[in-house]
């Protein structure tokens, strides 16, 4: 069983779902249980009754990989990163609405282009959660919000390692894959 990033994630409420897979894998709840014996090296092959008394770290890691993270802690880092985009994205639509039409043009610099726009039309003074989306995939080098959201959702690990391949960082790359379970 495997899981995707909700479309809002919420690190707290990952942190949630962990204790409560906790407490449901030392009540021997066999669902619980299944997913530390599928995800968790420690436990792949073995009984799920071998998996009751897992430590939450145990369980973090099986979540983590339930969620295709290689750990619990690039789980967090790339649900950090999702919730900082969301965060930009709401600070570009509330600088826009308070800029001025020389401030707007240069807040829409990085658009490739403004075909694409869902909703902007010029000479508007809002900008819809879309079109801020789009203004900040484009400002990272993607073309389209769907590329951009992507990469952010993959494991910070595999995003480390795209970088590194693309500039050419063949040390990197091979410390990266060193590093890697």
């Amino acid at each position: 069983m495997s899981f995707s990033i909700p479309f809002h994630p919420n690190y707290e409420q990952l942190r949630k779902q962990a204790k409560d897979l906790h407490k449901a894998c030392g009540k021997g709840d066999s669902s619980a249980l299944g997913l530390l014996v599928e995800h968790h090296p420690k436990y792949s092959g073995t009984s799920p009754d071998d998996a009751v008394d897992a430590s939450l770290s145990d369980v973090q890691l099986a979540l983590a990989r339930a969620y295709q993270f290689s750990s619990w802690p690039q789980l967090q880092r790339s649900v950090q990163e999702i919730e900082s985009v969301e965060a930009r994205v709401d600070d570009l639509s509330k600088q826009f609405a308070g800029a001025d039409t020389a401030g707007r043009q240069r807040l829409l610099e990085p658009v490739h282009d403004r075909k694409r726009f869902v909703d902007y039309s010029d000479g508007d003074t809002e900008l819809s959660a879309p079109d801020a989306r789009l203004v900040i995939a484009n400002s990272e080098g993607y073309a389209l919000w769907s590329k951009y959201e992507s990469y952010v959702r993959l494991d910070p690990v595999v995003r480390d390692l795209i970088v590194a391949i693309r500039e050419g960082e063949h040390d990197t790359v091979r410390s990266i894959l060193a590093k890697t379970p």
